[in-house]
């Protein structure tokens, strides 16, 4: 069933896949950074298997970015309530979860704990635990760690705190389009993905990344809800036990129970697997999804 999401002042297309009998509850995935359509694999994969269960799928297009400028968490919670409200009127009573995917792994939390009551489980793949700035420092540091620069790496922290100052606002444009240019002669710079820098210049650095140095551990804190979080084993992209480490301490303080927590072996930041020619979908994650999406303590 194709759907309008009407998310303040933005229209969100999107799609509901509905059980062929009552369902028993109802998931949306909320979105990776480079992941925005409603058709990624992985939220295609939600919407194949889980009606079968009996579990209602609601995936949208996020709202655009202007500019390349990132959406910024809030926003994006915000929008992840109005799907919850579209989604309530298919499914009635039933519980209604959010599933993320890394970038989405900061939002679903931070919409759970705004909306305590609406939100009744959360499902994490590839979450960090830390900002969205230490995390792609420790992630873009990994790729020349793998690629064979890791004597390199102090040109590329001297290059992230340019940029990091830049993104704050602390440093000018001029400056920073001599460090992009330094940078981009060095045989690394490839690893780095910045074939968007022209972007980088198009809007204030202010807006550029409002969310790089949020904390989420409060929101982590506030939640209320069951969690269930995948990682995968060999995830260039994120401290795995690190980002457990804070969701546990922050479940501690709240007197609640930590995530559970699942290890994908062969998978990196993407619960995939390759054989042969082939990539497809992890069966261990999509066995402990389901087995955990059919505990009668979750859904009934």
């Amino acid at each position: 069933m194709e759907l309008v999401i009407d998310a303040h002042g933005a229209e969100l297309p999107a799609t509901l896949t509905l059980p062929d009998g009552p369902a028993r509850g109802g998931l949306i995935p909320l979105h990776g950074s480079h992941c925005g359509n409603r058709d990624f694999v992985l939220y295609e994969h939600l919407a194949e298997v889980l009606p079968a269960h009996g579990i209602a799928v609601l995936r949208y297009d996020r709202r655009p970015s202007p500019l390349g400028v990132d959406v910024p968490f809030v926003d994006q919670a915000a929008d992840a309530r109005a799907a919850i409200s579209v989604l309530r009127r298919h499914i009635g009573d039933a519980a209604i979860g959010l599933w993320g995917f890394s970038q989405g792994g900061w939002v679903a939390p931070l919409a759970a704990a705004t909306w305590p009551d609406e939100v009744a489980f959360l499902t994490l793949v590839s979450p960090s635990g830390v900002s969205p700035g230490a995390q792609m420092r420790y992630g873009l540091a990994q790729q020349l760690r793998i690629n064979g620069f890791a004597d390199c790496l102090d040109e590329l922290s001297r290059f992230q705190d340019a940029m990091a100052a830049y993104l704050r606002g602390q440093s000018d444009a001029e400056t920073m389009r001599e460090e992009f240019a330094k940078a981009a002669s060095q045989p690394w710079w490839p690893l780095l993905g910045y074939d968007f820098s022209d972007d980088v210049f198009n809007a204030p650095p202010g807006e550029l990344w409002v969310d790089m140095d949020a904390d989420l551990t409060s929101s982590y804190e506030a939640v209320r809800c069951p969690v269930l979080t995948f990682h995968g084993e060999t995830d260039q992209w994120l401290s795995i036990d690190e980002s457990i480490g804070i969701w546990r301490e922050a479940s501690a303080k709240s007197g609640r129970l930590a995530p559970e927590v699942i290890r994908l072996p062969g998978c990196d930041h993407v619960p995939t697997i390759r054989t042969g020619d082939t990539t497809g979908i992890s069966p261990n994650y999509e066995k402990a999804l389901l087995d955990w999406l059919n505990r009668p303590e979750l859904l009934g």
